[in-house]
C-alpha cells in the first residue's frame, strides 16, 4: 500500500484524540444502539440463564447491565448477536435492576438506603426475596406491604404465601411466553463494611440459584474478580453450580483493536481517513459485522496490524528490536492475569494523540505511545486505588526494588514497613475489599504476608512465577517506582 496522505494521518490523529473516555457507566442510564460494540464471547454472558458474570473494572459490567435493561439496546443486542442461540432468549423479556449502588440506580427494586435501614438481624435471603417479590407482585396484581420493613416482615411470617406468589407469577409469565430478569450490579456499594458486603452477596447468590427452579424468573449478578475468588461465598448447597456456570467478560487484543476501529469509523473526524486506509489494504468498510465494521477489522490480526502500522508506525523505536506497536501495547497495558480493559486501551491511544509533537510518517509514533501508556498506567493505578485503597500501602515499600524478586525479599520489605498492621488498622470495617482479618489466625506473620500476596494476585497486581519469584506487570510497576531486573515480563510470557 502507498503511504497514507498527510491529511489522512492528521485526521486519524484527531480521531484518536477524540476517542471516548469510556467513563464508568451509571447503571440504568440509556444506551444508544449505535454505541454498542459486540466483542467476541460477550454474547454468552448476556444470556439471561447465566446467573453470574465476572469482570474487572472497565470491562463493561455496568454497560451491559444498562444495555440489557434498555429495551432499544436489548433489541440491538439480540440483532447484533443474532447468530448465537442465546440471544433468542432476550425475546419477551422484562428487565429490572434489583440493586445497583447509591440510592437505587436504574430505578432499582432495592437501594443501599433499604439495606442500611434493615434491622441488624435481617437475613440477606429475606432481603433479596423482597426484591423479587417487588418485581413480581405487579405482574399478577398481588397486593404487598408498601413499606420495605413491613414487606420483609410479611415474607418472614408468610413463607407459604410468598412461594405461592412466585409460582403464580411464574405460571402467568410462562403462559404469555414472557420472562423476568432482575439485574444486580455494583455489589461493593451494598454496605460500608466488606464482611457485610460478602454476607449480602452470599445471600444473593443463594437467591439466584433458588430462582433457577422457576421457568420465567431469573437473576443476573455482575461481580468483580476479587469477590469471585472468595470461595466462602459459594459454600452453600449446590453453590458450585452457580460458580461453575459463571462467565467472565474478557477482551482479547483483537477485540481491543476492533473497538478502536469501531470508534474511528463512527467518528465524523476520522471516518473518511480511516476508510481510505482500509481501502488501500482491500478492506471494504461496509456493514458486514454487527458492530458495522468490516469483518477483517474484527477477526484478522494481519489486517488489523497493517492498519495500525499506518496509524502508529511499524516499530517501537528506530528499529525492530523494541517490537511492534500492535503487540507492544496490549502487553504493556495488561495486568498480571493478561487482561486489558478497553477503557485503559483507549485511554492510552487518546493520550498518545495529545502528545505535543506530531510525527510526519504516521498519526502517532512510538514516543507518543510510550507517553500514552504512561498516562493510561497512572489512570489504571488510580482506578485500582479507588476500589482497593490498601494497594498503596502494599506497593509503597517496594519502591526501588527490582522484580522478579524472591518472595522473602518482598515479605521482608512488607515486614519492615509494618504493611499488614497498617492495612488492618486503616481498612478493617470499611468497604475496602480486604480479607486480611482472617490472617490473624495464622501463627506467624508469613501467613499474613501470604494472604496479602493472594489478594494482590486476585486483582492482577502481582504474579507468582513457577520458580516462586514474584513479578509485577508494567502497568503497575512503573507508576509504583518498581524496577525490572530483566527477562521476560509476565504478560509477554503468558502471550
Amino acid at each position: 500500500m502507498t503511504a497514507a496522505l498527510s491529511g489522512d494521518l492528521t485526521a486519524i490523529r484527531a480521531g484518536l484524540a477524540a476517542l471516548p473516555d469510556l467513563a464508568h457507566h451509571v447503571a440504568g442510564d440509556p444506551v444508544e444502539p449505535d454505541q454498542i460494540f459486540f466483542p467476541y464471547g460477550h454474547d454468552a454472558a448476556l444470556n439471561p440463564d447465566v446467573a453470574l458474570v465476572v469482570g474487572n473494572r472497565g470491562v463493561g459490567k455496568s454497560f451491559w447491565a444498562s444495555a440489557l435493561a434498555d429495551e432499544k439496546a436489548r433489541s440491538a443486542i439480540a440483532e447484533g448477536y443474532r447468530e448465537y442461540r442465546y440471544q433468542r432468549r432476550l425475546d419477551g423479556l422484562t428487565v429490572r435492576f434489583g440493586f445497583s449502588g447509591g440510592e437505587g440506580g436504574g430505578n432499582a427494586l432495592i437501594s443501599s438506603a433499604h439495606i442500611t435501614g434493615m434491622k441488624s438481624k435481617t437475613l440477606p435471603l429475606l432481603l433479596w426475596r423482597a426484591a423479587v417479590v417487588r418485581c413480581l407482585a405487579p405482574i399478577i396484581e398481588h397486593a404487598i406491604p408498601a413499606k420495605f420493613n413491613d414487606l420483609i416482615a410479611w415474607i418472614k411470617d408468610n413463607p407459604d404465601d410468598q412461594q405461592a406468589l412466585f409460582r403464580n407469577a411464574d405460571r402467568v409469565l410462562s403462559e404469555k411466553k414472557e420472562r423476568v430478569l432482575i439485574l444486580f450490579d455494583q455489589l461493593e456499594q451494598m454496605a460500608d463494611d466488606w464482611s457485610r458486603i460478602n454476607e449480602l452477596t452470599k445471600g444473593l447468590l443463594q437467591t439466584a440459584l433458588a430462582m433457577k427452579s422457576y421457568k420465567a424468573i431469573r437473576l443476573k449478578i455482575f461481580m468483580r474478580p476479587d469477590q469471585f475468588e472468595n470461595a466462602s461465598l459459594f459454600q452453600f448447597p449446590d453453590g458450585s453450580k452457580i460458580r461453575g456456570e459463571a462467565l467472565r467478560l474478557w477482551w482479547r487484543p483483537t477485540d481491543l483493536y476492533a473497538l478502536l476501529y469501531f470508534e474511528l469509523l463512527r467518528s465524523p473526524v476520522s471516518t473518511k481517513a480511516i476508510r481510505a486506509v482500509c481501502r488501500g489494504f482491500g478492506i471494504v468498510p461496509r456493514s458486514n459485522h454487527p458492530s458495522r465494521l468490516p469483518q477483517d477489522l474484527v477477526t484478522s490480526e494481519d489486517q488489523q496490524r497493517r492498519v495500525f502500522e499506518v496509524i502508529a508506525g511499524a516499530f517501537m523505536g528506530r528499529g525492530k528490536n523494541r517490537g511492534a506497536p500492535y503487540t507492544w501495547m496490549p502487553l504493556h497495558l495488561s495486568d498480571a492475569r493478561g487482561e486489558v480493559s478497553p477503557r485503559t486501551f483507549l485511554k492510552a491511544l487518546k493520550a498518545a494523540a495529545d502528545h505535543a509533537q506530531a510525527p510526519t510518517a504516521s498519526a502517532i509514533d512510538f514516543n507518543d505511545i510510550n507517553n500514552g501508556v504512561r498516562a493510561a498506567s497512572d489512570h489504571r493505578l488510580a482506578e485500582l486505588q479507588e476500589d482497593y485503597p490498601w494497594v498503596t500501602q502494599a506497593l509503597e515499600p517496594l519502591h526501588g526494588a527490582s522484580v522478579p524478586a524472591l518472595k522473602d525479599e518482598i515479605y521482608s520489605r512488607w515486614r519492615s514497613a509494618g504493611v499488614v498492621t497498617e492495612i488492618l488498622d486503616r481498612y478493617t470495617g470499611t468497604r475496602a475489599p480486604i480479607d486480611l482479618v482472617l490472617a490473624n489466625e495464622f501463627e506467624t506473620d508469613d501467613g499474613q504476608m501470604a494472604s496479602l500476596l493472594k489478594l494482590l494476585q486476585d486483582i492482577g497486581v502481582m504474579d507468582v512465577r513457577k520458580n516462586g519469584k514474584i513479578d509485577v506487570p508494567d502497568i503497575f510497576r512503573v507508576r509504583a517506582g518498581i524496577l525490572r531486573r530483566g527477562g521476560v515480563p509476565p504478560q509477554q510470557r503468558r502471550a
